[in-house]
């Protein structure tokens, strides 16, 4: 399949107010195409990069690259100053072919090569998932000093598409990988977790965020300082059923995890990275 971006130049009418699926269908009515082809507007991805971020507040967004690693949506958003969120080598290396800085990448797979995780290392980023004692092990080998958040399994939401099994430890077993973490020289910031795809509801990420913190807690009271939360994906896209608009929706998530999760004053508000998932 063929990917082309929607130019303004072909549109009737180019600005700001200018309905964003008109603008797209303009695009489609007025190019010819020669194989089925995805058409994907730049204004309207900003569009909605501003919208969340505007719901999100203080927490770097970190576009999931898994969901679309085309050259021109990985330029337009290192110009918006985004952050990534890298599965593979191949992920790292576009994002900065693009002009990603290291510092601004999350090496978010939980599952790494050895040789791709010494690979991030050389490139500046220090910031790797696990969520398993093995894992832990690889990063302390090939990227000496990391910081490092652990990936918590939680327990069935209301997404469409819930992600309990598909990678993440259970909440018993994270301050043991915390433990091991510090042991090998290693610097735990925090936890990530994934409520599932489609959420539809704000509302419902309640319960999934009661659960992690009960792990955030447990771990501050054991004397580890977190300082950063991983938000995950799960944020709804329009298939034909009503949803909240991006920044309302993203400000209702953003209210519950600072009143589960706000910590002493002196400490501050953890650190938030929404990922798109």
């Amino acid at each position: 399949m063929n990917a082309t971006f929607a130019e303004p130049s072909v549109c009737e009418a180019i600005s700001q107010t200018v309905d964003p699926d008109a603008r797209l269908l303009g695009y489609i009515r007025s190019t010819g195409f020669d194989r089925p082809t995805l058409v994907l507007d730049l204004e309207r991805i900003e569009a909605q990069y501003h919208a969340l971020k505007a719901g999100l507040g203080h927490a770097d967004i970190h576009y999931a690259v898994k969901a679309n690693p085309a050259p021109e949506i990985l330029a337009r958003l290192v110009a918006l100053g985004a952050h990534f969120d890298a599965a593979s080598r191949a992920e790292i290396e576009a994002c900065l072919a693009h002009g990603a800085r290291p510092a601004h990448i999350s090496y978010g797979n939980t599952i790494k090569r050895p040789a791709d995780i010494a690979y991030a290392h050389d490139q500046g980023i220090t910031l790797f998932a696990a969520d398993a004692v093995e894992e832990l092990d690889k990063i302390a080998a090939h990227a000496p000093n990391a910081q490092v958040y652990i990936r918590v399994i939680v327990e069935a939401s209301g997404a469409d598409w819930p992600l309990t099994r598909k990678f993440g430890t259970s909440r018993e077993a994270v301050l043991g990988l915390i433990d091991h973490a510090r042991g090998l020289g290693l610097d735990p910031r925090g936890l990530s977790f994934h409520v599932g795809s489609q959420t539809r509801d704000p509302m419902m990420w309640g319960d999934t965020l009661d659960q992690i913190a009960a792990v955030w807690h447990a771990a501050r009271a054991a004397g580890h300082d977190l300082s950063l939360l991983n938000i995950g994906g799960g944020f709804p896209a329009f298939y034909g059923e009503d949803i909240p608009p991006p920044t309302a929706y993203a400000r209702t998530v953003m209210d519950q995890v600072r009143a589960k999760l706000l910590v002493a004053p002196h400490h501050g508000e953890p650190g938030l990275i929404g990922v798109s998932g």
